[in-house]
């Protein structure tokens, strides 16, 4: 089930009355987010993700994407920033698995929202 406090304007889910479709949050689906709730599923990070994202994947063998002005590790524990300096993870940050997830967290850091193409 979806955190109401992890949810904005403009993030990404998954509806899941049938088939799985991706929609957008807007000012309804906010104000509604109770309603909605059961029926939408965070989407889950993906090479194919990512590349709807516009990302450039930089280095092959260390799964990095460049994404804006930020460098991310993709794993199987998620995505984590990375620290270009040292070539590591970025000490005291913790993956992520989800679209909506990243989305914020472009957001909190640059002001402004990530584009998508799904």
């Amino acid at each position: 089930m979806i955190n109401g406090r992890d949810l904005r304007i403009g993030n990404w889910f998954n509806l899941v009355t049938g088939a799985p479709a991706p929609i957008q949050i807007d000012l309804m689906l906010f104000r509604k987010f109770e309603t909605f709730a059961e029926v939408l599923e965070p989407i889950e990070l993906s090479h194919s993700i990512l590349m709807k994202l516009n990302a450039n994947k930089i280095y092959e063998d260390k799964n990095l994407y460049e994404i804006g002005v930020f460098v991310f590790n993709f794993s199987a524990y998620g995505l984590c920033l990375w620290n270009t300096n040292n070539n590591s993870i970025m000490f005291g940050t913790r993956p992520f698995k989800y679209l909506h997830q990243l989305q914020n967290l472009y957001f909190d850091l640059t002001g402004v929202d990530l584009e998508i193409n799904l």
